[in-house]
């Protein structure tokens, strides 16, 4: 189950790395223990990034040990020497991901121990069949058709947390060389010079003079769209999973993303014209800088968008299918989309808990969207533990409550119900369950002893 863990500019960021790491073009391939090891503990996760190359990777311990004291470096064949990674702390550089995990005899440097594992060209558990970047969100300059002039405005990068949706530009010659720049909602900004890039705080330009100088009064529009994304997942290889995020934002107070399941593609149809598209699930982002969790595999999608210090504000993204109780020939479809609200135009530390309401959740029942979704055991409180001990986890098990009859849907793959322990487990904790790891997430801004769960981290 490949993760990654990103630093993102804006939302708009955000939305891109997502796509780019569900269509990155290499992978991860099995890892080899050094015969010889001394160690018996394991190297697992292993997880290759946007930016991978096509490498081997060596990963050999340094300083003796077992969980969180063994240290090991990392060095591809091309990239070279990296951070080192330690034992029992999920490791991430940029490039690849995975977790080395002692056993019960510890590391060596003696041998020493190593492992060792590959990143090559693989099959992508995702495909992009709609992607517009949130660089690409101006749309292509048209000039007009009355222009003397012949030149071009090309270069045209949109900056996602400042230009509104909708908002249309005119740049106007007022001589050869000098262009106003005019939003219908922004109004006049600083003038464009031909041959000089332009940046106005929402978009980039670049205005290059033709065979015929430009007139004053020749001029060219363009219109702000949103980014969107539509991925389709290959499930068990023959599946077609299909999931979308677009751009929900004023440009002033709210930076969020309308969260999607569709049940096919039509390239022809807008992205609120896709089968099966329902509005009514929301992402809560930002303007600002933070940190996103990615976990991913070819059946769902899992995102953290992390805002603040520490543990920070936690939103909560689940796209795709989950682990149905039904059989296929009972239930082939089974389609779960889960955010934060239902309300597009929240902003941070607004949002409930993850999915425990048809306010941030719904499951695609065969049909239609069923507004009564909800998950269990969260929905019930029923992990509130305050004594000291061993907690346990519990899948997030998404259900139908209408009239407390619980019928069951199935089980949100990779996510865990579980305790706080009275603030022993708390957000951005990572745990080991039965040689496992999971990461720990909160709900928004409450770390209570029922307000966690558990990602695994695989």
């Amino acid at each position: 189950m490949p993760w990654t863990r990103k630093t993102v500019g804006n939302y708009g960021e955000a939305a891109d790395e997502l796509a780019d790491f569900l269509i990155r073009p290499n992978r991860a391939g099995a890892v080899t223990p050094n015969a010889g090891n001394t160690g018996d503990g394991t190297l697992f996760g292993t997880s290759a990034d946007t930016d991978a190359v096509v490498e081997d990777w060596t990963i050999t311990c340094t300083t003796n040990g077992g969980n969180n004291v063994g240290i090991f470096s990392v060095v591809g064949s091309v990239s070279g020497a990296q951070a080192s990674a330690t034992v029992a702390v999920p490791y991430y550089n940029g490039l690849v991901s995975f977790t080395i995990l002692g056993g019960t005899v510890d590391f060596t440097t003696g041998t020493p121990d190593d492992f060792t594992f590959s990143v090559a060209a693989a099959t992508q558990n995702w495909e992009e069949e709609r992607g517009v970047a949130s660089t690409a969100r101006m749309g292509t300059p048209t000039a007009d058709g009355g222009n003397t002039g012949d030149g071009t405005i090309g270069s045209v990068v949109g900056i996602a947390s400042t230009a509104a949706d909708g908002e249309t530009w005119t740049i106007t010659a007022i001589s050869a060389t000098v262009f106003t720049v005019v939003g219908s909602v922004s109004g006049s900004e600083g003038n464009a010079t031909v041959g000089v890039a332009y940046n106005n705080g929402q978009f980039s330009m670049l205005i290059t003079a033709g065979g015929t100088p430009f007139v004053s009064g020749d001029f060219f529009t363009m219109t702000q769209v949103p980014f969107e994304y539509i991925l389709k997942g290959i499930g068990g290889g023959s599946d077609e999973i299909f999931i979308g995020y677009k751009e929900k934002t004023n440009a002033s107070t709210y930076y969020n993303w309308d969260l999607q399941g569709f049940t096919g593609y039509l390239s022809g149809n807008n992205f609120d014209a896709q089968p099966a598209y329902e509005a009514g699930i929301y992402s809560i982002q930002t303007t600002g800088s933070f940190d996103i969790l990615i976990i991913e595999n070819s059946r769902r999608v899992i995102v953290i968008p992390i805002v603040g210090g520490g543990g920070g504000v936690n939103g909560h993204i689940y796209l795709g299918w989950i682990l149905p109780v039904a059989t296929p020939s009972q239930w082939d479809y089974p389609l779960f989309k889960g955010g934060d609200t239902n309300d597009g135009t929240d902003i941070i530390g607004d949002g409930t808990a993850w999915w425990k309401s048809s306010t941030n959740g719904d499951m695609y029942n065969n049909a239609s969207w069923d507004a009564d979704s909800d998950t269990w055991p969260y929905r019930y409180y029923i992990l509130d533990k305050t004594e000291a001990g061993d907690v346990p986890i519990v899948p997030v098990t998404i259900i139908n409550d209408v009239s407390n009859t619980l019928a069951i849907y199935g089980e949100a793959d990779g996510c865990y119900d579980i305790s706080a322990d009275g603030g022993a487990i708390t957000t951005a904790d990572n745990i080991i369950v039965d040689e496992e790891f999971y990461f720990i997430t909160q709900n928004i801004d409450t770390v209570g002893n029922n307000n966690l769960m558990a990602l695994k981290l695989e």
